[in-house]
């Protein structure tokens, strides 16, 4: 998972849930097997190439381009991805 989706999901929750409840979840988070992937300025490039040429939030460019970096599979539930299924692999949830 890559940092900037680490935070979209912090939001996400502390939004819905409150701030307790987000810290609770990423403390877990973080102390899971997750591999969390730093955003540095070759996956801001091709997240940004991303976002220019598909229908996708530069957040979920940044999953995008850490699946297709790693040669991994994206898991996601986000009907979003639909407009890039035929350039990386995604296990839909």
């Amino acid at each position: 998972m890559n940092v900037v989706n680490l935070g979209e999901v912090y939001y996400i929750i502390a939004r819905r849930k409150g701030v307790d409840v987000a810290d609770f979840i990423i403390a877990n988070l973080l102390k899971s097997p997750i591999l969390f992937i730093p955003a540095d300025e070759r996956l801001s490039l091709i997240a940004g190439r991303i976002k220019a040429f598909h229908k996708l939030s530069y957040a979920d460019g940044f999953a995008a381009a850490t699946a297709i970096d790693l040669n991994a599979t994206l898991l996601t539930g986000d009907e979003e991805f639909k407009n890039i299924a035929g350039k990386v692999k995604i296990e839909w949830l």
